[in-house]
């Protein structure tokens, strides 16, 4: 039976470590990124912090302040007095308000009260200048409607189509709540498995230890790799320009989400690499030490 020219393992224990190598790659890049998966759809303080991203909160704010310039030259009210109401604290709740709605519905199936702007402000000032005879043809209680609705698409882009159907589907189609609870296991299961080949790896190669720091390197570096060529292909498939085609507020959005997940999952990945690395590196030198050590004895 053949044996490692070092060391008493076997080929056939080789064999069976490099199997467990593979699957703790499988393993470990499943957990990751359906993690990440899980984060994007569940996590309501992510879902917060891009709520309140600075960079978001300005681009709908010039949004909403030009679509107030075009309506107010198609019906007559002042502009910057619209503008006023529109403050950037009440737009902050307001979108806050839609990501918790959002995450509810996603996690629970349930989402509760619809989120919706109301602005007394808003409704004093068409009817003022209804008063003063500014509107033109419009009713006051239309042009206050329409500017409600504005406002609410640009926070929640596709706001008729996800309430109107997403609801319905989610309550009355697709136990969500039970989908999302059986998902998020997934994650921890992986972890477990991997921990499983890990020790297997170890017990295998008992009668040299250093010798599974080559396989746990192996597999940490394949499994950073494979993440870094998940990154790279979400970038050349480009997902917000296909998203943008249908709203270009909802794509904003989903960039800001992604870019800050993005983030942890580039450094997740750099982790990965840097610790099987660390391993290959301790085996090499280990194993190098060895077999220096055996050359003399002989």
């Amino acid at each position: 039976m053949s044996m490692e020219k070092q060391g008493g393992i076997r080929s056939a224990e080789r064999g069976c470590a490099w199997a467990a190598a593979f699957l703790l790659m499988v393993f470990l890049t499943v957990a990751l990124l359906s993690a990440i998966g899980l984060q994007m759809v569940t996590s309501a303080g992510l879902h917060l912090s891009v709520a309140a991203d600075e960079g978001m909160l300005d681009r709908q704010l010039q949004e909403i302040y030009a679509n107030i310039d075009r309506m107010a030259a198609e019906y007559g009210f002042p502009a910057d007095e619209i503008k006023a109401t529109v403050s950037r604290k009440d737009l902050e709740e307001f979108n806050r308000k839609t990501a918790e709605w959002w995450t509810r519905l996603l996690t629970e199936g349930e989402g509760g009260v619809n989120p919706r702007w109301y602005s007394g402000s808003i409704e004093d000032v068409i009817y003022a200048a209804a008063g003063d005879q500014l509107l033109r043809e419009e009713e006051p209680s239309t042009v206050v409607n329409d500017l409600t609705k504005m406002i609410e698409y640009t926070v929640f882009p596709v706001r008729d189509t996800t309430v109107a159907f997403g609801s319905r589907f989610a309550k009355d189609k697709v136990d969500i709540k039970g989908i999302i609870r059986s998902l998020q296991k997934l994650p921890m299961l992986s972890l477990l498995m991997g921990l499983a080949c890990a020790g297997l790896i170890a017990l295998l190669l008992g009668r040299e230890p250093i010798h599974s720091m080559k396989y746990y390197g192996t597999a940490a570096a394949a499994s950073g790799f494979t993440v870094l060529a998940a990154c790279a292909a979400f970038l050349v498939l480009r997902p917000t320009e296909m998203i943008a085609e249908a709203s270009a507020g909802l794509a904003e959005e989903f960039s800001t989400l992604t870019g800050k997940v993005g983030i942890g999952m580039g450094a997740t990945a750099a982790l990965l690499l840097a610790a099987g690395y660390c391993c290959l590196i301790l085996y090499r030198r280990k194993a190098g030490k060895n077999g220096r050590n055996a050359g003399l004895a002989e």
